[in-house]
């Protein structure tokens, strides 16, 4: 058995169906033992607690709030000195033990201090979870200067953060490249493909899911004899809310009434995006801010066809998370991103979806009205979409990358 520290800026037990409590639950499941860490935000008033759960351990500590609508400075004092923070809380919580490998999952990219005293003291194999490149991504939306001291400054963090992992995981073929391109001070042996995951629902689960279909439409006033189309998540810059407002102004052209379009989120694009959809007096386009996760598992669970959306600018291979959602209730994808991320490759090799570039709001359109029209390739597309998850995107599948990198397990055997 290995003892593992996993550090994540987002974790809940009871979470199901996300990349990092799957995950952990997964690690614990083949007979580790696991430390989360996670930060709690001080607007939240919540006391330090270590909860127990079986041979999973999550410590959340107190910190400045870095999230959503905060004071700039606040948020950039929080950001860079979170890694000092998971190492005051390691020592001050778990001084007494000692790790064999330690896992820490981007964003955001600070946790070197802590990574570095772990790996001192312990000896521990460190893996990085790479799942966002920053502050790249934030030069694309054209949030930062490439030439500018705060690029420079975070560019200086995320080289540390590289240097100091054993391995680095990232999430798809085309990220290993772009990570060795842009990073020739790494060397190519610690570039991993290690794809976003969660556990698959059960057949028996979906099966049930799906008789209560009727039900959950009558329960949220969806229509019934609808083709529904559901976004879930973060709307914001780098969702592209421009092209956005332009998609769904052509739907509402193109008079599309045998569909329904469900968006489900929150971020500093949904105040824009919901005023939008109100002007266009649509009533099959509904915009709902963020809901309680099972109240969105009930929605999803009803609708027939996933959205997925990501800003043209993007010079880095973007796989949303979001995705496995959908892959996990059969559903077929119809995705506009930019040109450069291998999505594209993802939803037309395994055929579970259509794809255009977002700068394309006629072809989206043109991808929705095939999913409406054509029943047949839809249904094959998700059928399609609930099989590639369980071949390639199940945390078996990320447990045995990371498994083989650090002798998890077996290292203690």
């Amino acid at each position: 058995m290995s003892k593992i520290l996993f550090l994540t800026s987002i974790y809940k037990y009871e979470d199901k169906g996300n990349l990092y409590t799957d995950l952990v639950d997964t690690l614990a499941a083949h007979g580790n033992s696991v430390v989360v860490m996670t930060p709690k935000e001080r607007k939240y008033k919540a006391k330090e607690a270590i909860q127990q759960y079986g041979n999973i351990q999550c410590l959340s500590f107190r910190c400045l709030n870095f999230r959503g609508k905060v004071n700039i400075i606040e948020k950039g004092i929080a950001t860079l000195t979170l890694g000092a923070q998971y190492k005051h809380s390691l020592k001050k919580y778990f001084r007494h033990d000692r790790f064999d490998v330690v896992i820490y999952a981007t964003l955001p990219i600070t946790y070197a201090p802590v990574v570095n005293y772990v790996k001192r003291r312990d000896g521990a194999i460190s893996y990085l979870l790479q799942k966002d490149f920053f502050p790249q991504s934030a030069v694309d939306l054209e949030l930062m200067r490439k030439d500018s001291i705060l690029y420079h400054v975070f560019r200086c963090i995320e080289k540390e953060l590289f240097a100091c992992s054993d391995k680095i995981g990232v999430i798809s073929p085309k990220n290993v490249q772009y990570l060795l391109e842009h990073n020739p001070q790494i060397l190519p042996y610690k570039a991993d493909y290690c794809p976003n995951s969660i556990v698959p629902s059960t057949d028996e689960k979906l099966r049930q899911s799906r008789q209560k279909k009727e039900a959950v439409r009558k329960k949220y006033g969806i229509p019934q004899d609808a083709v529904v189309f559901i976004y879930g998540g973060v709307i914001s810059r780098a969702q592209g809310v421009e092209y956005i407002k332009r998609v769904f102004t052509e739907v509402k052209k193109e008079e599309l009434n045998a569909a329904y379009f469900l968006l489900i989120g929150s971020g500093n694009g949904y105040d824009d995006l919901s005023r939008h959809i109100e002007s266009l007096q649509a009533d099959n386009i509904v915009v709902k801010p963020f809901m309680p996760k099972q109240s969105f598992d009930e929605i999803l669970s009803a609708s027939d066809v996933g959205l997925i959306f990501l800003d043209h600018r993007f010079t880095i291979a973007n796989i949303p998370s979001r995705t496995l959602a959908h892959l996990d209730m059969g559903q077929p994808i119809v995705a506009a991103t930019d040109a450069y991320t291998d999505y594209r490759e993802l939803i037309e090799k395994h055929e579970i979806g259509l794809w255009c570039q977002s700068s394309r709001p006629a072809e989206m359109v043109d991808h929705m009205k095939r999913m409406i029209n054509d029943r047949e390739f839809r249904l094959r597309c998700g059928e399609n979409a609930r099989e590639l998850l369980k071949k390639e995107f199940s945390t078996e599948v990320t447990y045995s990358v990371i498994k083989k990198a650090t002798n998890i397990h077996e290292k203690n055997s």
